[in-house]
């Protein structure tokens, strides 16, 4: 039945309650956080953030900066921070978070399988964005965009149409389509 199919893909937090679990990835000097809110034990978000001028900084120093930057402004600061990084400044960004959240908040690395595979989820997402990111950047242009895809699939020429299908569905019931097109590299 659906629902029961439905319940069995979302992800839960293994400790339940209000939770946000930080994944780092670097590549080419660059680097992408991916930030993961679960709320109620349940995973109700995902962010990304690309993390500027970090070419040169170690990755507690990225996540350290992240945190400090993200959460003065965030509406709910959670009680636990999951990341992969030992933070030099953990006690500090502690104190501020709980001066401004009015509990106890506590950073740390992830205890149980089940955080650890949450954590390494939301690293591969961050990977995944920041791969995404780069590839963006080196082809902005959809002329280039285009004669980059006939170049990998050995085309003799670039595609003026592209159309792509992908059609689902949950046990063989309830199928759904869906189609794109992109007319000389732009959607149509």
């Amino acid at each position: 039945n659906l629902r029961k199919t439905t319940e069995r893909q979302s992800v839960m937090s293994p400790l339940g309650g209000d939770e946000d679990i930080i994944g780092l990835a670097r590549e080419h000097g660059e680097a992408q956080i991916a930030l993961f809110e679960v709320r109620s034990g349940r995973l109700i978000d995902r962010k990304s953030f690309a993390m500027q001028g970090s070419a040169d900084a170690e990755d507690p120093e990225i996540v350290s900066a992240f945190i400090r930057d993200y959460y003065p402004d965030s509406n709910l600061i959670p009680r636990r921070i999951t990341t992969a990084c030992r933070l030099a400044d953990r006690r500090e960004i502690e104190q501020a978070l709980q001066e401004k959240s009015e509990h106890k908040v506590r950073i740390h690395g992830a205890r149980s399988p089940d955080s650890r595979s949450l954590l390494k989820l939301a690293a591969r997402n961050a990977a995944l964005l920041l791969k995404e990111r780069i590839l963006a950047a080196r082809v902005r242009n959809r002329e280039e965009a285009v004669e980059h895809l006939a170049g990998i699939l050995n085309l003799p020429e670039p595609p003026s149409v592209i159309e792509c299908y992908d059609i689902s569905h949950i046990q063989g019931h309830e199928p759904v389509a869906s189609g794109v097109m992109f007319v000389d590299g732009a959607p149509h």
